[in-house]
């Protein structure tokens, strides 16, 4: 497995381009796994509920964590509502690795500390 990519949104980490949201919207994370492996997908600092599994609704509790497994799709809105960078990544450690990783970014947000997601250089590589 060490030669093995993992992408979201076709991009892998380091060289991402943030998921801009703002304050107050509702938003829908969907995931398409195409590979033939499980990926619990974690969003940090907000909660979700699954509302469709490969096209068939359900109604799910709220989570920050959900199990895509091969060749699945998964329709996850949440409420963007707690300003910030935070990440958006596979549980598997080997796949963060590989690439597996995004930021959510909330537009407007000033990060005044020394957080390296809030410098665009962390994203310029």
């Amino acid at each position: 497995m060490a030669n093995d990519v993992w992408a979201l949104n076709d991009q892998t980490w380091l060289n991402i381009t943030p998921i801009e949201v703002k304050k107050g919207e509702r938003l829908e994370l969907g995931f398409s796994n195409q590979t033939g492996m499980s990926h619990p997908m974690y969003l940090h600092g907000h909660v979700f509920q699954v509302t469709e599994v490969d096209g068939r609704p359900i109604s799910g509790v709220m989570r920050d964590t959900v199990l895509i497994t091969p060749r699945q799709t998964v329709k996850s809105p949440f409420d963007a509502a707690d300003p910030g960078y935070w990440m958006l990544h596979c549980h598997m450690l080997y796949h963060q690795a590989a690439g597996m990783m995004t930021v959510l970014k909330y537009t407007g947000f000033q990060d005044d500390s020394d957080n390296p997601l809030a410098s665009r250089a962390a994203y310029e590589r």
